[in-house]
């Protein structure tokens, strides 16, 4: 992570490059090329972690779509950013054209994570629906 080699090397944990819509967009990029036959390992693993008929529940496909891939990548990338640029005021998200970061502190950090905590709920609340859904 590019906070904590800044925080090894420098001492002071810094949001640079790979914290700008630029850097996350690389990001996005390469993940989205390049990390599917890497995650649909993690599938496999994780698969095989759960054979007993107890946790047959959390199985999953192996097979990631590229859709699935590109979104999942470019999401991820971008939601972070934005998550990181509310919390910290160190970043520059719009950098080269603007040190301002305009989206520093636009809700409270409480709020932030109690938004987070409220999406992660509803994700378990989907994951338990759709399980309920396929097996009927």
């Amino acid at each position: 992570s590019e906070v904590l080699y800044y925080l090894v090397t420098t001492g002071i944990p810094s949001h640079k490059l790979f914290h700008t819509f630029f850097g996350v967009t690389l990001i996005g990029l390469f993940v989205g090329m390049f990390c599917r036959p890497i995650c649909e390992v993690g599938l496999r693993l994780w698969n095989t972690t759960f054979r007993m008929e107890k946790f047959s529940w959390f199985r999953t496909e192996i097979t990631i779509q590229k859709f699935a891939a590109w979104s999942g990548a470019l999401i991820g990338a971008y939601s972070q950013l934005i998550l990181d640029s509310i919390m910290h005021r160190d970043m520059s998200p719009f950098f080269p054209f603007s040190d301002y970061n305009s989206l520093h502190k636009v809700i409270s950090v409480g709020t932030l994570h109690d938004l987070c905590t409220g999406l992660f709920v509803l994700g378990i609340l989907i994951f338990v629906f759709r399980k309920l859904i396929i097996r009927i």
